[in-house]
């Protein structure tokens, strides 16, 4: 009991010596950003992205079926197809298992989308939404049974989204103990296939779980495993040629202004070069690039901001050009 109460003080005051250790790449290294002059093994985990990435197009596409209620969810499915969004949760997530283990990637990654809204931390999140939802119906009903005018929330849909969410959390308490425990395998199986997407969205996943410092320490050992394997991922990304990777990095170093843990110290230079370099890629609707630049800018001088260029043009044309 001693020994476990020093091993997790021990694992805090780590983690808070981290983040306050800061970056560690020189402003004037000539060095590519994938080579690091030290380890950096135990800076934090990063705040999830603040922007949503957009879901890659299925291998295998879906039939476009919309029913009128969930009864009629899977009415001209096939093994192959993917439940739609009205399938009811508990359904949808017994299909998706069946078609996972039988190797359909677009499943896996569906699959670990659903059982994300079954973590702790999700439950915890849709839970207080419901509860402020529930007030605001309750306060614009009492408002317009005193006559007044209350702004338009429609009622049903609402109260739909609060019924929706019941049955998620349902269909997320009948699943066995070792679904819940794994939740980012199927991810990471695709990801190991060398899937890009899966990669970057594994690491957005990992963050986004992680929203305090108390949830690092109440999960340290595989919150370590977890951060360790994002990073490995984004690289990795970048190594195939994954522009969007780049822009994964370059928020993944920049400063956030926040106390939340981070996939990686702070490091306004890297923050810099990796959004320089995946200005000259393809550009997301979601991306935030340019305030990313500009913001680390403002922690550089000229011949940082020179360097950082130089270097980000260097990775984009080695990365993906």
């Amino acid at each position: 009991m001693v020994f476990g109460v020093i091993v997790a003080a021990i694992c805090v005051l780590g983690w808070i010596a981290f983040e306050r250790r800061g970056g560690s790449l020189e402003a004037s290294s000539d060095r590519a950003p994938g080579a690091h002059a030290e380890d950096e093994s135990s800076t934090p985990l990063h705040t999830a992205t603040q922007h949503p990435k957009e879901r890659p197009k299925p291998k295998l596409q879906p039939k476009a079926y919309y029913a009128s209620d969930s009864k009629n969810a899977f009415i001209n499915s096939t093994i192959d197809e993917l439940p739609n969004f009205l399938a009811p949760p508990d359904q949808a997530i017994a299909r998706l298992r069946v078609l996972a283990d039988a190797g359909n990637d677009d499943a896996k990654l569906e699959l670990t989308r659903r059982l994300s809204g079954c973590t702790p931390r999700a439950l915890r999140a849709t839970q207080e939404s419901d509860e402020r939802l529930r007030w605001s119906l309750e306060m614009d009903q009492a408002k317009r049974d005193a006559g007044e005018e209350v702004r338009a929330i429609p009622f049903a849909n609402g109260q739909g989204r609060i019924d929706r969410h019941l049955a998620e959390r349902a269909a997320c308490e009948a699943l066995p103990a070792e679904v819940l425990e794994n939740w980012l395998d199927p991810i990471d199986q695709v990801a190991r296939s060398g899937d890009t997407y899966a990669m970057r969205y594994y690491a957005e996943l990992v963050v986004n779980e992680y929203d305090s410092r108390d949830a690092v320490v109440a999960d340290v050992d595989r919150a370590i495993l977890r951060r360790d394997k994002a990073r490995a991922y984004l690289q990795r990304a970048v190594d195939l040629g994954d522009s969007e990777a780049l822009s994964d990095l370059a928020d993944a170093y920049f400063n956030k202004q926040t106390s939340a843990p981070q996939l990686y110290a702070v490091d306004s230079f890297r923050a810099y070069l990796y959004a320089y370099a995946a200005s000259f890629g393809p550009r997301r609707q979601y991306q935030n690039l340019d305030w990313i630049m500009s913001e680390s800018a403002k922690a550089l001088d000229t011949q940082q901001i020179s360097d950082a260029r130089k270097q980000g043009k260097r990775l984009y044309d080695a990365c993906c050009r």
